[in-house]
């Protein structure tokens, strides 16, 4: 499978793109910064965006990619999530008030976009790869996402999390993971702040990885910017086998 980076920071400042991962051209594994890394023609290739959960650096693009391909498409863009997504997104953003609702436009028989709920730990198909949700502790509703293709690699996204346990747990059964994608938001000198947010830090970390039982590169993304330097030099220090950053713009191949 094909990931291209579109946005991998924890925060919105210059040159650095909310949570948002393009899988095969056309599946965005959520929607923080989905529409400024793209042209309109590469927009118009994305069918499908799952969300893992509703704070808003992990959704918030996901409003102007349905009004750039309004009208341009013949198939409504799907946008997975839980229930309490969906609710969410429905009542919150594309209410009519804050943005329109294009599950209705143009018209309800032809929408431009359509929600399907999932459901924790029941695997859903698009097109060649197979996503399975696992649900991680963070402050909302959240879950991460184990993503299997067709010709037997699978990776495993953790997005927003804390210390938890079913999501390693998921990764550690699998003989053919190439990867793991997870979070470092704050440095160790704010670990509170991070327990209380749910987030994790480089020493929560490094007693997480210990719960991962199967050999896997450990790409860390979500970083704060006022926190990566500080979060760089302490995870130099730990020396965790396979650990890097996961970089903005970067395609990866698994």
């Amino acid at each position: 499978m094909k990931l291209r980076v579109l946005g991998c920071s924890g925060g919105s400042v210059k040159d650095r793109f909310l949570s948002c991962f393009l899988l095969n051209d056309h599946i965005a594994l959520d929607a923080g910064g989905l529409t400024g890394p793209l042209t309109l023609e590469e927009q118009l290739r994305v069918g499908h965006v799952i969300v893992s959960h509703t704070h808003l650096d992990h959704n918030c693009s996901l409003p102007f990619l349905v009004d750039n391909v309004f009208g341009r498409v013949t198939e409504p863009i799907v946008v997975y999530g839980t229930s309490a997504v969906v609710q969410s997104l429905k009542q919150h953003m594309f209410n009519d008030e804050l943005w329109p609702d294009f599950t209705k436009l143009p018209s309800v028989e032809a929408p431009t976009m359509r929600f399907q709920e999932i459901e924790v730990e029941k695997p859903f198909t698009i097109g060649d790869l197979k996503f399975t949700p696992i649900e991680v502790e963070h402050l909302i509703p959240t879950v991460g996402f184990l993503v299997e293709d067709s010709s037997d690699s699978s990776i495993l996204y953790t997005s927003d999390t804390g210390p938890t346990d079913r999501v390693w747990q998921v990764a550690s059964s699998q003989a053919n993971l190439k990867a793991v994608i997870t979070e470092v938001s704050f440095s160790n000198d704010v670990g509170t702040l991070a327990h209380a947010s749910g987030h994790m830090t480089p020493d929560i970390l490094a007693t997480e990885l210990k719960k991962l039982t199967q050999e896997a590169r450990v790409l860390i993304t979500h970083t704060k910017p006022g926190h990566v330097s500080r979060i760089e030099a302490e995870l130099k220090q730990l020396n965790l086998a396979g650990v890097e950053f996961i970089e903005q713009n970067k395609t990866y191949t698994f």
